[in-house]
C-alpha cells in the first residue's frame, strides 16, 4: 500500500487540531459516537505520530513541486530525516509505535547519500555554493572522512577536466573506499 506522508500528517493534525470538539462528540451518548473516543494514552500517541511525521513534510514537498529538486536539495534532506529517524528508533522513553517509525530508517540506509556507488553525490554537495565541504562537516562527518571526499571531488576534477600538464600543485592522495558509520 503505497503511503502518501503528508495526507496522513494532514488527517492527523486536523483531528489533533479539533481534539476538544471531538472529544466532545464522540462523549455524548445522543451520537452514538463513543466506540470511536479516544483515551488520553490515544491522545498522546497522535501526537508523538504527529512528530515524527512531521520529519517527511519537507521532503515530500520538495519532490511535490512542479520543477525537479536538484540533487544537492534531496539527499541533505534525505540525511537529515535518517539522523531524526535514528534518534526516533533509539529514544526509550518513545511508545513501541513510535519505534517502529523509527525502524523506517533502515529502509533511507539504502538511499544514502554515502555510498561507494557513486562519487557523484559527494561531488554535488561539495560543489554547491551554500553547502560545500562544510556541510559534511556540520552533518556529523569525522574529519578524515571529510578530507576523503575532498580529495575524492580534486581526484575526479583532475581525471575529467585539468588538461595534462595542469594541476600537479594538487597532490591528493586516492583515498580508501569511504564509509559513513
Amino acid at each position: 500500500v503505497p503511503t502518501r506522508w503528508n495526507s496522513d500528517l494532514a488527517c492527523l493534525s486536523s483531528h489533533i487540531f479539533f481534539q476538544p470538539v471531538i472529544k466532545q462528540l464522540t462523549g455524548n451518548s445522543i451520537n452514538k459516537l463513543q466506540q470511536f473516543q479516544l483515551s488520553e494514552r490515544q491522545w498522546e500517541l497522535a501526537h508523538e505520530v504527529e512528530e515524527v511525521l512531521l520529519l517527511f513534510q519537507a521532503f515530500t514537498k520538495l519532490f511535490s513541486t512542479e520543477e525537479v529538486p536538484l540533487i544537492v536539495d534531496a539527499l541533505p534532506e534525505l540525511e537529515c530525516i535518517q539522523q531524526s529517524l535514528v534518534s526516533v528508533k533509539q529514544d526509550t522513553g518513545a511508545a513501541d509505535v513510535i519505534h517502529v517509525a523509527g525502524q523506517a530508517a533502515l529502509v533511507l540506509e539504502k538511499y544514502s547519500i554515502f555510498t561507494n556507488d557513486c562519487d557523484v553525490y559527494l561531488i554535488a554537495i561539495v560543489m554547491c555554493p551554500d553547502r560545500k565541504l562544510k556541510w559534511f562537516k556540520n552533518n556529523g562527518c569525522r574529519p578524515s572522512e571529510t578530507r576523503d571526499i575532498k580529495t575524492a571531488v580534486i581526484d575526479c576534477w583532475k581525471k575529467k577536466y585539468v588538461p595534462d600538464g595542469e594541476g600537479e600543485e594538487i597532490e591528493p592522495e586516492t583515498p580508501q573506499v569511504f564509509k559513513h558509520s
